[in-house]
């Protein structure tokens, strides 16, 4: 057993020499990061603002199809209108 935890030695160092490599590159990415994020803010207030404007246009869009719905319904009921006055005028 003993012969065995010395053979495990080498591969032991090496993971702790990984480790301590991985422990500094996490270090660094961390303390870089904040520089970062700004970039990131500016990212996603993009995505937002485009958001925003796929609902703003999506509800502008409903808007004018139910105005020209209202119109179109309203259409018939003026030329009804104009037709009844027709008709009144000529009694």
């Amino acid at each position: 057993m003993y012969e065995k935890a010395r053979s495990l030695r080498p591969q032991l160092k090496q993971i702790r020499a990984e480790l301590d490599q991985l422990s500094k590159l996490r270090y660094w990415t961390r303390k870089a990061i904040p520089d970062a994020l700004p970039e990131r803010e500016d990212f996603a207030e993009q995505m937002e603002v485009r958001e925003n404007r796929r609902e703003l246009e999506q509800v502008m869009n409903a808007a004018i199809d139910a105005v020209t719905q209202e119109t179109d319904e309203l259409q018939p009921m003026t030329e009804r209108s104009s037709q009844e006055k027709d008709h009144d005028q000529e009694r």
